[in-house]
């Protein structure tokens, strides 16, 4: 048989294998959880940062919801100050006198209306427009004798005269002044 101090040594040597196997096996499950534990911390972090960006977006929006309601109060305040019965009044008599002067300037044009329609009525258009037409006529007469005139005097050829004359002078003054 074997010598008892190997064999001990060979138990003590399994019980120690034993235990290491049970050491490694803790070992990979304490390993699995400093994983599990990083991840979570990771995932903390994550959360944390994400939660500060809605605080500060809640900070903000409270401040805006504040600002607010203080031009709200403002608003109220100045609304409570102001005498709306009073104010109505005002703006009743207001209508009232506008619509009194609208009635009164209504019968004035009407009444000037009727006065215009009674001349327009008297007037003598048949005659003025028979006057008017005469004088038309008269005018175009005038005109076609005084073109008749302007063509006997051969305006046009002494005109043309007259600028060819001119053009000569200049263009002798041109030569002398050269």
């Amino acid at each position: 048989m074997a010598n008892p101090i190997v064999q001990q040594i060979n138990a003590e040597l399994d019980t120690l294998h034993k235990e290491l196997n049970l050491f490694k096996s803790t070992i990979e499950y304490l390993n699995g959880a400093k994983d599990n534990v990083q991840d979570a911390v990771l995932s903390v972090n994550d959360a944390k940062a994400f939660y500060g960006q809605k605080i500060d977006e809640l900070k903000s929006t409270y401040k805006s919801f504040m600002s607010l309601i203080d031009s709200v109060n403002g608003v109220v305040t100045k609304i409570e100050t102001i005498n709306f019965p009073e104010r109505l009044d005002n703006i009743e008599k207001a209508v009232k006198q506008t619509i009194t002067s609208l009635n009164e300037t209504r019968v004035e044009t009407i009444d000037e209306l009727k006065r215009a329609s009674e001349v327009i009525t008297s007037s003598d258009f048949e005659g003025k427009f028979k006057r008017l037409n005469d004088l038309v006529d008269d005018s175009v007469k005038s005109n076609i004798n005084l073109g008749n005139t302007i063509l006997k005097q051969n305006l046009p050829e002494k005109i043309d005269g007259f600028e060819k004359n001119i053009k000569d002078k200049l263009e002798a003054a041109l030569v002398d002044l050269h």
